[in-house]
């Protein structure tokens, strides 16, 4: 599996409910083109690994977007499956010019919502979010890309899932993918107040809407057996996705809420390679992430449990900050 750096390289003006961007890091200036090419290539050298980059936030707002795709190209550093290269965005800033130049290089575009326009535009926080989604896909969907929604269901906005899933069906979207999973972010751990419940499926599959949370279980089942959790380790030591700020400093891509820094881009290229490779020692905030057995997780907050749908990773998250580790 090649190793997938994203880069804080955007800026967003969204402030959506489930981003899991690190608290205020919206606005910040912006990495350079150069800057991305020159860290991917000490890692790449380094680690002798393949590389692949992703921008995050909003990469239409990258005004180096397109350099940075063709140069990333030539690198290799851009998926071998074309098909699978992807631009996720909220649309505000695609145009026909930007789309053409973009099809050659990556064929596919990803938009979230979260319903239609009432609803996807409070989550988002900006008003005419939805319009603009919608505007941005039909251009897409002209220019001849392989566009997908990723709509978010939340507790109890089951007819709202149903509305704009029929929608993307009347605009011909290829893909209609329906989720529940939610990463926290900063101060947006009340997310997890809106996770589906057992409820929220049945009405959508009655309704024919095809959702299924993998691998969820209700959060009483883990009450009732703690045995489920035994043994899992659920803050894995992901090394094959990082994350970059523009302050150089990288953490696993699974680790940005916990602030877990495993090294800084600046501090000394050796240091942070050697991390990388495990021949020294991680950070103790790292350290303090990772050392998690989940039995006593379970046992601990084992009462009151709901009927909200959660993944073992999902539930670790929900419980993690409150725990004296």
């Amino acid at each position: 599996m090649p190793i997938k750096i994203f880069y804080e390289a955007t800026n967003c003006r969204s402030q959506c409910f489930d981003c899991f961007c690190p608290t205020g890091s919206r606005g910040r200036e912006m990495m350079s083109s150069d800057q991305i090419m020159e860290m991917t290539r000490i890692i790449q050298d380094e680690l002798k690994e393949e590389i692949t980059i992703g921008l995050f936030r909003e990469p239409t707002l990258y005004p180096e977007l397109i350099p940075l795709l063709k140069r990333a190209e030539q690198e290799g550093w851009l998926e071998r499956e074309r098909k699978k290269r992807s631009v996720f965005t909220n649309g505000e800033n695609l145009s026909e010019t930007m789309l053409s130049a973009i099809l050659p290089l990556v064929p596919r575009i990803v938009f979230t919502l979260y319903g239609t326009s009432l609803n996807h535009d409070a989550l988002t926080g900006r008003t005419g979010a939805y319009r603009r989604i919608e505007k941005a896909t039909i251009l897409a969907l002209d220019h001849g890309f392989q566009v997908g929604w990723r709509i978010l269901a939340t507790k109890g906005n089951e007819q709202e899932i149903v509305a704009i899933y029929q929608r993307g069906k009347e605009l011909s979207v290829h893909e209609l993918e329906i989720t529940g999973r939610y990463f926290m972010a900063g101060e947006m751990r009340n997310t997890y107040e809106n996770i589906p419940t057992s409820r929220t499926i049945e009405t959508l599959h009655a309704l024919g809407v095809p959702y299924k949370l993998a691998g969820a279980r209700a959060e009483r089942e883990y009450a009732k057996n703690p045995e489920i959790l035994r043994d899992m380790k659920i803050r894995r030591l992901d090394l094959n996705r990082l994350y970059m700020d523009h302050e150089f400093n990288v953490y696993p891509l699974n680790q940005i809420e916990e602030q877990a820094m495993i090294g800084n881009y600046k501090e000394g290229r050796v240091l942070l390679m050697a991390r990388l490779r495990g021949e020294e020692p991680m950070m103790e905030s790292f350290r303090r992430a990772m050392q998690i057995s989940l039995p006593a997780l379970a046992e601990k907050f084992a009462n009151p449990y709901s009927d909200q749908l959660l993944t073992p990773q999902m539930l670790f998250e929900k419980y993690y900050w409150k725990m004296d580790i």
